[in-house]
Parts: structure tokens; sequence; C-alpha cells
């Protein structure tokens, strides 16, 4: 849980703010950590579903 951002902030917008610097580091060190397909692209250790590619199988 972090603190709320003001507005419409998408969740991944949030993370990084608040989050994903630590989780990040924790990776690297060998902690993974998993996250919904929202969180693609978050960075090193952050493991989600791959999303279907549009119009893929």
């Amino acid at each position: 849980m972090s603190d709320a951002e003001p507005g419409s902030v998408p969740d991944i917008t949030a993370a990084r703010i608040h989050c994903l610097p630590a989780l990040c580091k924790v990776a690297a060190d060998g902690l993974p950590t998993l996250a919904d397909a929202g969180y693609q692209g978050a960075g090193i250790g952050i493991h989600h579903p791959f999303r279907k590619p549009r119009g893929g199988s």
C-alpha cells in the first residue's frame, strides 16, 4: 500500500513513485516480486504474466 495520488493516476505510475525503486533493489539482490500484467515493463525482478498480442493467440 502507498499514499494516494491526486486525480486519476494509473497503478504503475503510483508504483514507480512509491515502491518500485525499493522493489527493484531487492529484486536485483535475488528476491523476485510477482505482479499482474499491468506491470509489464516495470523493471528488473518484477515478474508478470504476458499479455496476449492484439489479434494473436
